[in-house]
């Protein structure tokens, strides 16, 4: 009987442990994957988010064009900075998960 708890014990260890291996290379792969991508997502959504913005205070609100989508532009860069942001946290909480046990 003891012999099968320590077996069980050693198992379930042994399985966490190839658990958070698995898991810590996954998430390198995908920190690796978003760092790379960086630069050019930053540079296309702030592209697009202050074309967006700059576009609907010029034609939209100062030259008052009547057939100009300005509330859809306008949400459009917000959208754009919105998901700009979204993509730094992800990074960030990717870029984090590596250093939790740095300490130990």
């Amino acid at each position: 009987m003891l012999e099968s708890d320590r077996f069980t014990r050693c198992a379930a260890r042994l399985s966490g442990g190839l658990f958070t291996v698995a898991w810590r290379a996954l998430c390198i792969v995908i920190f690796a994957s978003l760092a790379i991508l960086e630069p050019l997502v930053r540079v296309v959504l702030s592209t697009l988010a202050t074309v967006g913005l700059l576009m609907t205070l010029i034609v939209g609100v100062l030259g008052r064009a009547a057939h100009f989508p300005t509330v859809f532009m306008f949400c459009m860069s917000i959208g754009c900075f919105l998901l700009l942001a979204l993509y730094y946290w992800i990074l960030s909480c990717f870029g984090e998960l590596g250093d939790e046990h740095r300490d130990r």
